[in-house]
């Protein structure tokens, strides 16, 4: 299963959606990011591709200018493990698939894990 990240082109870190084709993002002049599913970490994590109203929750670092270690989840417990068995900072967005979010304070869900 793959899924596309659509990201700004002007403010490389704005994530706009998460989407089953690249079309909508084409139409929308995002930057698109291809994310192919590793079939281990989703079934270790029960991913699945639900009701197209329902939540994805996408885990991401934003490293030197670039996405890292990028997860796309089902439910928001199994993001927030992953984050936390992982790694010790990270976003996690929730949005719903095929969705245009113009700001991340519009997004379902929204959480920042921080190095101190």
């Amino acid at each position: 299963m793959n899924l596309y990240i659509g990201t700004d082109k002007t403010i490389k870190n704005k994530v706009k959606g998460i989407f089953d084709n690249k079309h909508e993002l084409i139409n929308n002049n995002c930057y698109i990011i291809p994310y192919k599913f590793n079939m281990e970490t989703s079934g270790k994590y029960n991913f699945k591709d639900n009701l197209d109203d329902s939540i994805l929750y996408l885990f991401f670092q934003f490293i030197d200018n670039d996405f890292k270690n990028i997860k796309i989840f089902s439910s928001l417990n199994d993001a927030q493990r992953y984050r936390d068995d992982k790694f010790s900072y990270g976003h996690i967005l929730g949005m719903k698939k095929d969705t245009i979010y113009e700001s991340i304070m519009k997004c379902e869900y929204f959480s920042v894990k921080e190095l101190n």
